[in-house]
């Protein structure tokens, strides 16, 4: 109580950080410290079911990303066909085209989709060197 000096804030608010720098050093000083070379090598190991989930995350990532550079049909076409699983007659009578149309136009989709894809796979592992 002393050491409050009124400067324009109320006290409640003095007190507060009072309160909280009290809760800070109780937790820091509580804090075990261990050495880097001590620590198991099986604390840093990450689960195999992590690192393929977060594989998928990023492959799902890249694959939307890729899909989005694409013309609007070919977008339209991947999705009715594979998230969709629609066949080409379907997605021909809901586009009002013929199906031969729909073939071409998944197939460079595609080819555009792997392009971009592999683009984007290149240019990530020039960045991560």
């Amino acid at each position: 109580m002393k050491s409050y000096d009124y400067r324009g804030l109320p006290f409640s608010s003095w007190l507060y950080r009072m309160a909280l720098n009290a809760v800070i050093d109780f937790y820091r000083t509580r804090k075990s410290n261990e050495r880097l070379e001590t620590v198991a090598e099986e604390k840093f190991a990450v689960e195999p079911r992590l690192a393929e989930q977060i594989d998928r995350d990023l492959e799902l990532k890249t694959v939307k990303t890729a899909l989005q550079k694409l013309e609007p049909d070919q977008q339209s076409v991947l999705i009715m066909k594979f998230v969709d699983d629609l066949s080409n007659k379907e997605i021909a009578q809901a586009l009002n085209k013929s199906e031969g149309a729909i073939r071409v136009i998944q197939h460079r989709a595609l080819k555009q989709l792997k392009k971009q894809i592999n683009g984007e796979r290149d240019y990530q592992s020039t960045k991560e060197a």
